[in-house]
């Protein structure tokens, strides 16, 4: 091969990353929202645990700030997820491919989320949680898999394993 060549084949990987970076930057940044309010969340929940909580000392009223826009925050989360489904949805659509983010399906990721929920709505905050917690929960355990993601991992083995002999 020549060197044009290379460098022509080169230029056209860099060319598809850039536009896959693109196409991935608005779905990304919605994660990185999804994350921070995961953490104010977990901040609100410790904060409404604190029984010192009333006390009006230095600072109260900008603990009283960050309580109000954590609240918001919190209320308008399942529309924002249900959003972050949508254009994750309408990306993979697109490409024919899985959205992965840390490696992990990021639909699946709103598994655990949709569970603590149901749990905090069924009348009970139960196992102290968090978004980001059970995000990573997610990425350990395989009970977030789809089976058909199992299925198709199960079914490359098998071709690797096949070709070997």
């Amino acid at each position: 091969m020549d060197p044009a060549s290379i460098l022509e084949q080169i230029e056209l990987q860099i060319a598809n990353v850039k536009e896959e970076s693109f196409s991935r930057k608005e779905i990304l940044e919605k994660v990185e929202k999804w994350l921070t309010e995961c953490e104010e969340e977990s901040w609100l929940k410790e904060y409404n645990r604190d029984d010192n909580r009333y006390n009006a000392g230095r600072g109260a009223h900008l603990t009283l700030k960050r309580t109000k826009k954590a609240r918001n925050l919190v209320n308008k989360m399942p529309g924002m997820v249900e959003a972050l489904a949508s254009k994750t949805m309408t990306w993979e659509s697109k490409r024919g491919t899985e959205f992965l983010y840390d490696g992990i399906h990021l639909l699946s990721m709103r598994t655990p989320y949709y569970a603590r929920r149901k749990r905090k709505k069924d009348g009970g905050s139960g196992i102290r949680r968090n978004c980001r917690r059970d995000m990573l929960d997610c990425h350990s355990s395989r009970n977030c898999w789809k089976q058909t993601e199992i299925s198709k991992i199960l079914e490359a083995l098998k071709l690797r394993s096949s070709h070997h002999f």
